[in-house]
């Protein structure tokens, strides 16, 4: 079984896949596998009614078409961590007729809350992170900035926000320090992030269920989303 968890730049091609002898699962970390361009189509329905001239580029409808052509050769079954997920895959013009099943999360037994890993400070630490943090827009860091511009200076005086997935350097941010820890090298830095937080935010705009927000939960920080 040939198990395909993500398509992107210098990856393996659509074409080869559909040269290889095997039965095929594709795993829905997003939609882009059933849309044209973009991972997350929000209110964009034409990965559900198809991509016409009327509507769409060039590159939007042979990219789509590739796609269905793939599917339709394949015949593969598609499996989603989250029962919204399914849903929008089952109910795409390109995966219609294919199994989707719905598989949960295999968690990492590390990500647990141990009291005496539990960093207090003196700031409120709101915990926000993605990969390419701040700069990826369907994360939701803007309305997470909007949410800390309606806080009272003297709250704001309180506040601490953490990032995580982003190189940067300290910054002021809607009247807050906004501090970088980059990429995340393993699992237990990653836990000590958890464990020095009061809350970690979610805002993101469209998600598929987010392994932080359980990784978050079962180190017992509490989720804003």
């Amino acid at each position: 079984v040939v198990h395909v968890h993500w398509l992107n730049f210098d990856a393996v091609a659509l074409t080869q896949l559909e040269r290889l002898p095997y039965p095929t699962v594709f795993h829905l970390h997003d939609l882009w596998m059933v849309n044209g361009l973009e991972p997350c189509p929000g209110n964009d329905r034409r990965y559900l009614e198809g991509y016409t001239r009327e509507n769409s580029g060039f590159l939007e409808r042979k990219l789509f078409d590739r796609k269905r052509r793939t599917i339709a050769r394949l015949k593969p079954r598609f499996v989603g961590p989250s029962q919204w997920i399914c849903r929008s895959c089952a109910h795409s013009l390109i995966a219609s007729g294919c199994t989707v099943t719905h598989v949960h999360y295999v968690f990492d037994d590390r990500f647990s809350y141990v009291p005496e890993r539990r960093r207090r400070s003196e700031k409120f630490v709101i915990l926000f992170g993605c990969f390419r943090g701040t700069q990826n827009p369907l994360k939701g860091w803007e309305d997470l900035m909007a949410a800390v511009r309606l806080l009272s200076d003297e709250d704001k005086e309180q506040v601490e926000v953490h990032v995580f997935g982003e190189e940067s350097a300290t910054r002021i941010e809607a009247g807050v320090p906004v501090i970088f820890h980059g990429s995340i090298a393993n699992a237990e830095q990653l836990i000590d992030l958890y464990h020095a937080a009061s809350v970690f935010a979610l805002p993101s705009r469209e998600d598929n269920s987010p392994l932080t927000k359980y990784e978050a939960l079962f180190c017992g920080v509490p989720v804003a989303p």
